[in-house]
């Protein structure tokens, strides 16, 4: 670089001091030398090194006000590329073969290299003009191609051989090691080429550079990167992860200079001024004016107006400038004389405009011409698709945006805006018009506009939405995390989750119904610290936002005491036990009962554990593998859990097997090796992991791998004898095995063989020099060389055997051998010596010599014997051309040049030379090109004859040519390459095809022209009545028929404004207004070939105003729910347009001269007033809150069922239903039973209801409930008892037989039995008693009544009711005694039906029923079903009662029972003794039918029974009914 700052100041000090920095006088040639450092991007790190070059070039677009010139450089460049890695690599196989002889011991090396390039390089280079003529600044950039001559050398060996990387420490930099080591000599060529072989390939490079010019001369830097398109610029190929491609660099100084050379123009002076002394000078030097248009001017554009600009240069007033149009009209503009920029608006008419800008001064004129063509305007339009959701509210902030758009639009032209910000990457497809956007709304108001412009006109269209993020709150507990919980920390710290939105929420945390004040909300997190009270502590945490409450409960029992401790004391936790039987011992603290310990054992609760005095002892069988066992120990004060695990290892005795040929080594037989590295192998059984192996080298540990019963090591021998131990340890056995490795680092010669190095090659000359390397070998005395079997001489020095060998006609053998003390090696290579011969040479091309072709690539072939591809040189017009060669076979494919192609063949060995020289003439083929076609463009036509016209080139006569008018051939005149023709048009659509073809191809050109006849103008407006009215709205809807007009044949204007957007298709007119308020003139305009003509129309426009609202109170609180409101609304004729709502709800109101009144009802909280107005011009509606805070009340709760005491039945599954007040959602009511809770509870209005199961015994059950104003809590206690319903099975022959027999004896078993059942016997309709009960055994004798019999038997519970019905006849024989299932007989008895010692008279009478009172909670008994006595005893019965199954309430009146399952009524027999008997009374039950009264029959003699009618009954009627 020191070079470069020389060259530097050398270019300032021969810049002359000018008053310009750039001289555009001198020549456009230039040349220039650089000089700078050299570095590279490669796998090897770089090193920096210099080169040089020299460049030569010609300016382009170099003059003055020029923003853009060029410059075509050649570029000649030299040096030299050094690298140096800086860390230790390991080469491997697939290394590059030069590096072989590293691949030794670490196979370690540093990758060096030296790379001499040379470029010759074509090179595009771009330049700021303008900067430069201003500042003298020049920042360029610049690429280019190049041919690049390349050698790499590596310094790969000193003078006695390879270098010892393997010595060097990988960890450490290799730098810093190396010195004094590298000879710093590439004496190696790393790319495989001989040493005077240059690589040539094609490279691109890019740079960029910055210059500073002092007149002719410019001197600065600049940066080039060569990119070599391969991995080999370093000689190092690198796979990892991926081949990479090298850079190299150059970054130098430099000086350039422009020759000498014209003198015509100069720097534009700022002033026309010269002194008297140099008046000679004036006219020489006075520079003519210089014009120059501004960026890339449109020639077609939509719009009515264009800003033009101009540069001048030499020109110092506006007066010396004129701008005229077309007309020759003078225009207005803008002129700059300090920069030279001239602008002018200019307005266009539709088609050509052009327009003229002359300079003039004293020194001369200059005049430039801009054409623009204005092309028909099409304003743009926007409409957003999802415009219907406009003013809407959602609650997703994702909003996708459509809309669709017109107006010939670009991307470029659309803006969308979301709250007044740009919405970016937006898509947008011009083809169909449609707009897409994903958009993240705002909370609150998003408003969302789409903006279009285009040369036209402008439009747009808005969206208002209203995003609420607000989102109900969610509470839950962290902790405590669960209820009930119990401490002895008279601290605790209350932690609960909140998820929803907290923008204008309340947090409130109560303990024991007192706020806690340092409750905080940190994100998500409710966190807040309690002192505790003795005993339970209940908290509520409350968290309130717009959208809606929640809150959680939970408790915490303080005692003042000690959690249970444990501690494990045998055996160790997390041990490996070897005996399955387990004998687990613990200390439990603070524990009195075994009660309070759960051991859980493999996930098994275990009950055969003891506890005593603390101390637990738990005996288990342990199962393979891992075992899990949990403790926990429980007193008021709180728990511990230990969880913890032993694995049960069946461990048995390891085994070690070794390789077969390692098995028989021995200390005298040891197994012998040259190479250091030693891989060891062993399988082992019984051993789980190597936890227990190891494997040891003369006592020295080594690594090793063990995997699936595998042991691997790769062990450093020493030299001589190494003992190698591997070992299998266990706690049930061990295993050992141990081998003897001799190491002898003796190692046997190497032979490299170096010329020839391969065998089988073939060679034209007698003699040959061999070279071979060897090593190991310490002199000549250990080597031999032999040639066809005999010795031959030779030359040993620097490891190196050489010789010269006379060689026989055909194959000869070289052998050469090389022994030591440790060995030998031998290597054999066949040479084939032929006679010379001079090379041949046969064309075999398909097309012959000197032919002509028409294709641009032939492939070109010969056939060559005694010659080899590096013998061969095949050249096309000089330049050398690639080319295949296999088989004494060449191919090659050439690129043609046009003309006649020179193909030149030469294949040289040293015994001669041939030469083939082929020439091919390439004529390419030309397709014809239709051109300079008029018309140039479809249109529509009012004159049926045309003329076309077009050039056609490649087409030698009119025979090539057609021209088809619909389809149909018309003439046409063909001279001189130009076509014309008069085509007669048909009315409507017509197509005029014009073809040109050669043997190359066709061209084709087609016209479509519209022909109709003239016809005049017309303007039909469909609203013609709107001329002269008044209209209260802005916008105006115009629509009408046009007759012989086209969209670009109309005009319409408002106010003087043309170009107002209007539509036009098939004739049907259509224009939306905006009117000015006042007076507007609306002139529509239509102008064709044929005619003009104009419709006028006079619309004044008043503004309409919307309803205005304004309330009469502000918001805030309000202590009295009555609330007067009152509103003011202007705009407003009649209320039958306003409408009022609270709270969502239409309220009524009145109204009167602007003014609303209405007495509204607040409910107790926010209370959101909505008042909305409507008249013709518009809507309004404006919102208000009033709050009102209603007196707090607290809650209260009566639970309705079930009723306190027993509750006996089968299924425990019951609604749990109570009466809450002052509760809105369940979230503020806790159930639990026994402590747990209950959930899955609905709360519809005060009512609540859940379902719960009861557990056996006493079931607590409790509801509490929570306010802003206090808590309730409402206790129960139940006791829930599992029974069963009886049934009854029959000891007595089945029900239904004849007996003949009068007495018969009733047995039955009662299944289910318990002591406190009901039961009830009865016969024929009438209740028996003194049948006997033993423990469920039923035992009874009755006197059966001639004919069926019908005894039954009713057993209750508190599970429910079975009936049994047990039937037989009697045929009234009149035997005597009947036997029954005991054997027993009896004497048959008139007047009794029982035969026991118990006899009964029939009927028995029932006693009069007491006033009912409160059955006891513990075994209620149900009352039998009302019986109607007979007359013989006709004192009167009270109305029986029957209990409810469920424990009811003592109520003076008797009530009926539901059953749950109707049976049907008994009926009562008619009676013996005609006596009347005042019926009974019987209270309606709710499902069974009343009791009938018997109705009285004639007497009949005394002592006669009237059986009675049999009834229908089911043997077996069990009713199932609930308990109390």
């Amino acid at each position: 670089m020191r070079n470069s700052y020389f060259l530097l100041l050398f270019a300032i000090s021969v810049t002359t001091a000018t008053a310009q920095h750039v001289n555009y006088n001198s020549s456009k040639w230039f040349w220039g030398f650089n000089y700078g450092v050299t570095w590279h991007s490669t796998d090897i790190d770089f090193e920096r090194y210099n080169g040089w070059g020299l460049t030569l070039g010609r300016s382009y677009n170099y003059d003055y006000g020029r923003g853009l010139s060029f410059d075509l450089r050649g570029r000649f460049l030299s040096g030299q590329w050094y690298g140096q890695d800086q860390t230790v690599s390991t080469l491997t196989a697939n290394s590059n073969p030069l590096l072989a002889s590293y691949l030794t011991g670490a196979n370690q090396y540093v990758h060096n290299f030296r790379s001499d390039v040379r470029e010759l390089d074509l090179e595009l280079v771009l330049h700021a003009g303008r900067l430069r003529e201003r500042t003298g600044f020049d920042p360029y950039i610049f690429g280019g191609i190049g041919l690049t001559w390349q050698q790499n050398w590596t310094d790969a060996f000193d003078t006695l051989g390879i270098y010892n990387y393997n010595a060097l420490d990988a960890s450490l930099p290799a730098n810093t090691q190396l010195v004094g080591v590298l000879d710093d000599v590439y004496e190696t060529r790393i790319d495989g080429l001989q040493n005077n072989d240059w690589a040539v390939n094609w490279m691109p490079s890019l740079g960029f550079g910055l210059a500073y010019h002092k007149g002719r001369v410019s001197f600065g830097v600049e940066h080039k990167t060569t990119f070599t398109m391969a991995d080999t610029f370093d000689g190092l190929v690198s796979m990892d992860p991926r081949p990479k491609n090298d850079w190299y660099h150059y970054t130098s100084g430099f000086i350039q200079i422009h020759f000498k050379g014209r003198e015509s123009t100069t720097k534009p002076p700022r002033e026309n001024t010269n002194t008297v002394s140099n008046i000679n000078n004036f006219t020489q030097n006075c520079p003519q004016p210089i014009i120059s248009v501004v960026g890339q001017p449109q020639t077609s554009v939509s719009v009515s107006s264009l800003m033009l600009r101009f540069d001048l240069a030499n020109v110092s007033t506006s007066q010396e400038i004129q701008l005229i149009n077309a007309q020759n009209q003078s225009l207005p503009f803008n002129f700059n004389p300090q920069t030279g920029r001239l602008e002018a608006l200019v307005n266009l008419v539709p088609g050509i405009n052009t327009f003229t800008i002359t300079a003039t001064t004293a020194c001369g004129s200059k005049t430039q011409s801009l054409q623009i063509e204005q092309i028909a305007c099409q304003l743009p339009t926007v409409q957003i698709m999802n415009n219907g959701q406009t003013n809407t509210t959602v609650q997703q902030a994702s909003f996708a945006l459509s809309a669709t758009l017109s107006g010939q639009l670009n991307a470029s032209q659309i803006q969308v805006l979301h709250n007044n910000m740009a919405a970016n990457g937006f898509s947008y497809n011009p083809n169909n018009g449609l707009l897409q956007r994903t958009l993240s709304l705002t909370p609150g108001v998003n408003i969302i506009r789409i903006n279009a412009s285009n040369g036209c006109g402008s439009a747009f269209d808005q969206l208002t939405i209203n995003y609420d993020d607000c989102r109900t709150p969610q509470l839950s507990w962290l902790q405590p995390n669960a209820p009930g919980t119990t401490t002895n920390q008279a601290s605790f710290n209350l932690r609960a989750t909140l998820n929803g939105s907290t923008n204008g929420g309340q947090l409130l945390v109560l303990h024991n119904n007192i706020a806690v004040t340092n409750a905080q909300l940190n994100g998500t997190t409710i966190t807040a610290t309690v002192n505790l009270s003795p005993g339970l502590n209940n908290f509520q945490v409350r968290y309130t936002n717009p959208c809606g409450i929640d809150q959680i409960n939970s408790s915490i029992n303080f005692q003042n005491c000690t959690p249970p401790t444990i501690a494990i004391t045998s055996p160790v936790v997390n041990s490996t036990l070897n005996n399955a039987a387990l004998r687990l011992r613990a200390t439990i603290s603070n524990v009195s009962s075994r009660n309070n310990i759960k051991v859980i054992f493999n996930g098994i609760e275990q009950s055969s554990f003891s506890f005593t005095n603390g101390l637990l002892e738990l005996n288990a069988q342990l199962l393979l593998g891992v075992n899990t066992i949990t403790i926990t120990g429980t007193n008021d004060c709180g728990s511990d859990v230990e969880t913890f695990s032993y694995t049960f290892d069946d461990c048995q005795t390891p085994a070690i097997n070794l390789q077969s040929n390692l098995s028989n080594s021995s200390s005298t037989n040891p197994i012998v090796v040259s190479n250091n590295n030693f891989a060891f192998f062993a399988t082992l059984q019984n051993m789980p992991n190597q936890n227990g192996l190891s494997v040891t080298n003369n006592g020295m540990s080594v690594p090793f791998l063990y995997a699936n019963g595998t042991l691997t090591s790769n062990i450093s021998l020493q030299n001589g004898i190494n003992q190698i131990v591997v070992s299998a340890v266990r706690t049930c056995g061990q295993a050992s095995q141990t081998i003897y490795v001799r190491y002898n680092n003796c190692i046997a010669p190497q032979i490299t063989l170096l010329q020839p190095s391969a065998s089988g090659t073939t060679t034209s000359a007698s003699n040959l020099n061999f070279v071979a390397a060897m090593s190991q070998i310490s002199n000549s005395s250990d080597i031999q060389v032999k040639l066809n079997g005999s010795n031959v001489p030779f030359n040993w020095n620097n490891n190196q055997v050489s010789a010269t060998l006379n060689l026989v006609q055909g194959n000869n053998t070289i052998l050469v051998q090389a022994a030591n003390t440790c060995g030998n090696d031998t290597k054999t290579i066949q040479i084939n010596y032929v006679q010379c011969q001079a090379p041949q040479i046969t064309t075999t091309a398909a097309i012959p010599n000197g032919a002509t072709t028409t294709n641009g690539a032939v492939v070109y072939t010969a056939t060559l014997t005694n010659t080899f591809a590096n013998q061969i040189q095949l050249t096309v017009n000089g330049q050398a051309q690639n080319f295949s060669f296999s088989n004494n076979q060449l191919a090659a494919t050439i690129n043609l040049q046009q003309g006649v192609n020179q193909i030149n063949l030469v294949a040289t060995n040293s015994c001669g030379s041939d030469i083939e020289n082929w020439n091919i003439t390439y004529q390419p083929c030309t397709a014809p090109v239709i051109s300079g076609t008029s018309p140039a463009a479809n249109f529509q036509s009012a004159d049926q004859t045309i003329n076309v016209a077009a050039q056609i080139s490649q087409v030698t006569n009119a025979n090539q040519i057609s021209l088809l008018l619909n389809g149909t051939a018309t003439n046409f005149n063909y001279q001189n390459g130009a076509l014309s023709a008069t085509i007669q048009l048909s009315n409507g659509i017509n197509s005029i095809a014009l073809s040109a073809s050669n043997n190359c191809g066709t061209d084709i050109h087609v016209w479509t022209i519209s022909y109709s006849p003239c016809i005049a103008p017309q303007i039909n407006l469909s609203n013609q009545n709107i001329n002269g009215t008044t209209v209260s709205t802005s916008a105006l809807s115009l629509s009408a028929q046009l007759i012989g007009l086209s969209a670009n044949q109309v005009m319409v204007s408002l106010n003087g404004q043309i170009g107002q957007p209007f539509s036009l298709q098939n004739q049907s007119f259509t224009a939306s207004l905006n009117l000015q308020p006042g007076p507007n003139t609306i002139v529509i305009q239509g102008k064709n070939d044929c005619d003009r003509t104009t419709q006028t129309l006079l619309v004044n426009y008043v503004p309409c105003v919307a309803p205005q609202i304004q309330f009469g109170q502000a918001a805030g609180a309000s202590t009295n729910p009555t609330f007067q409101f009152s509103a003011g609304i202007s705009g407003i004729s009649s209320a039958q347009n306003v409408n009022l709502l609270l709270n969502n709800v239409v309220q009524p109101f009145g109204y009167q001269n602007g003014t609303l009144t209405a007495t509204l009802q607040l409910a107790n909280g926010a209370n959101l007033v909505t008042l909305a107005a409507q008249n013709n011009c518009g809507s309004s509606s404006e919102s208000i809150t009033y709050t009102y805070t209603a007196p707090c009340v607290q809650p209260t709760i009566d639970i309705t069922s079930p009723a306190a005491g027993l509750f006996g039945q089968s299924n425990p599954d019951i609604i749990l239903t109570a009466t809450v007040t002052q509760i809105s959602s369940v979230s503020g009511i806790e159930i639990l039973n026994n402590g747990n809770a209950i959930l899955g509870a609905t709360l519809i209005g005060n009512q609540l209801s859940v379902p719960m199961t009861l557990q056996a015994g006493i079931n607590n059950i409790s509801i509490s409930a929570t306010n802003t104003c206090g808590s309730d809590i409402e206790q129960r206690e139940v006791r829930y008892e599992p029974c069963s319903v009886p049934q009854v099975i029959h000891n007595m022959d089945p029900s239904g037989h004849t007996t003949d027999q009068s007495i018969f004896t009733y047995n039955a078993q009662i299944v289910n039995y318990t002591a406190n059942m009901m039961i009830t016997f009865s016969m024929n309709g009438e209740l028996l008693t003194g049948f006997s009960n033993n423990l469920g055994n039923i035992l009874a004798e009755v006197s059966l009544q001639p004919g069926l019999n019908t005894l039954v038997l009713t057993v209750t519970n508190d599970c429910g009711t079975t009936t049994d019905t047990y039937l037989v006849t009697y045929d009234g024989s009149g035997q005597g005694l009947m036997t029954n299932p005991n054997g027993n007989k009896q004497q048959e008895g008139k007047q009794d039906q029982f035969s026991t010692p118990n006899k009964v008279n029939t009927p028995v009478a029932p006693k009069p029923t007491p006033a009912p009172t409160t059955p006891k909670p513990v075994t209620p008994k149900p009352t039998p079903a009302p019986t109607t006595p007979k007359p013989v005893t006709p004192k009167p019965t009270p109305a029986p009662t029957t209990p409810k199954p469920v424990t009811p309430k003592p109520t003076p009146a008797p009530t009926t029972p539901k059953p749950v399952t109707p049976k049907p009524a008994p009926t009562t027999p008619k009676p013996v003794t005609p006596k009347p008997t005042p019926a009974p009374t019987t209270p309606k039950p709710t499902t069974t039918p009343a009791p009938t009264t018997p109705k009285p029959v004639a007497p009949k003699p005394t002592g006669t029974e009237v059986a009675p009618k049999p009834q229908k009954t089911n043997e077996n009627n069990t009713t199932k009914g609930g308990g109390r």
